[in-house]
């Protein structure tokens, strides 16, 4: 059972009755009453509404209480029960578990598969741990966008094939409608485009999704993996440590790869190395893209990418997840790259 929409005004108007002002001991009261069980969309707007109208009437710790409290609202967001006989739509590919109440499969209203060409920026990872897809789709993008664009083929209004390789270069067709799962809180949910219009890496994802048995499915693997079923092309991979490479080996690799335009990510120790990675603002367990290496006064470095499309070490200009740095660091912070081709 949840709280309902007429419950949640009752609670406001019930706080504010002695004195037209709410205080923490009331804020929590209202806060505990709609933990009772996950809200709806429809209790979750009316509990976002009435924060809004009432919010002249907390007190400083009942407004740090609400805005705390909103902080989590989306996430314990549910749909609303559908009306008692309405069919359920079964869902293409199986969302995560934890998602199943959460989503539903929407269209994107004017949707393009391509907007403005293809760019290694379109990719942005969200609620899913497939970084290393993500980065993977950003490479091939980056380094051979035409391989993405042979990829996809439409077979109908709202419906494409998507064209995998798997390790033995054999490739299959994967079908996929454009419908997509989000909710109203978040949009979508999963892999988007940068451009909310664009559809292909959340297409592209779903392909992966959907041949694997299921987005939980993606929850994590390996990128060369990943480029070599884009491509058809096998991945190699390099590690920093172990092979006593140096760093200005490590850098030759990535410059020949680089300049013969081959897709290239790199990756970072597990979150067992967290404590390595305090106050550098790049991630543990975590893929990225190369872009570019270059030396500049002498020094050798290269400029990555974060799947995310945000975040990335100070000093890097505008936060688009794009940064460079030394090789020296490089060596320190990430344990190998994978180079496809």
């Amino acid at each position: 059972m949840t709280v309902d929409t007429l419950r949640i005004r009752t609670d406001f108007a019930t706080a504010r009755a002695n004195d037209g002002k709410i205080d923490a001991r009331e804020a929590k009261l209202i806060i505990d009453h709609a933990r009772q069980d996950r809200l709806t969309y429809s209790e979750a707007q009316t509990l976002k509404r009435q924060m809004k109208v009432n919010k002249d009437a907390f007190d400083p710790e009942a407004a740090q209480a609400f805005n705390d409290f909103s902080k989590i609202i989306r996430r314990n967001t549910v749909l609303d029960p559908p009306p008692p006989g309405t069919p359920v739509e079964r869902a293409e590919v199986e969302v995560l578990p934890v998602d199943v109440a959460r989503l539903e499969w929407r269209e994107i209203a004017n949707g393009e598969l391509f907007r403005n060409g293809i760019s290694y920026k379109d990719p942005e990872q969200l609620y899913l741990g497939d970084c290393f897809l993500m980065a993977a789709m950003s490479a091939v993008a980056a380094m051979s966008p035409k391989e993405i664009d042979k990829m996809f083929k439409k077979t109908g209004p709202n419906e494409y094939t998507v064209r995998l390789y798997n390790k033995r270069g054999q490739y299959m067709l994967v079908p996929v409608s454009t419908k997509l799962p989000g909710n109203k809180w978040y949009g979508w949910y999963y892999g988007r485009a940068h451009d909310p219009k664009e559809l292909w890496p959340a297409l592209l994802e779903k392909a992966f999704a959907k041949k694997a048995g299921g987005y939980s499915k993606i929850d994590g693997g390996l990128s060369g993996d990943a480029m070599q079923a884009m491509t058809g092309k096998k991945s190699v991979d390099t590690l920093t440590r172990g092979n006593r490479i140096t760093a200005e080996q490590m850098y030759a690799k990535i410059k020949d790869a680089v300049d013969n335009k081959k897709p290239i990510t790199a990756a970072t120790y597990g979150h067992h190395s967290q404590a390595k990675y305090a106050g550098t603002n790049i991630f543990a367990d975590h893929t990225y893209v190369v872009l570019k290496a270059k030396t500049i006064g002498g020094k050798d470095y290269v400029w990555l990418r974060n799947p995310w499309g945000n975040t990335e070490p100070a000093g890097n200009g505008r936060d688009d997840g794009i940064f460079k740095i030394e090789m020296s660091t490089f060596m320190k912070l990430f344990w190998g790259i994978s180079v496809n081709g």
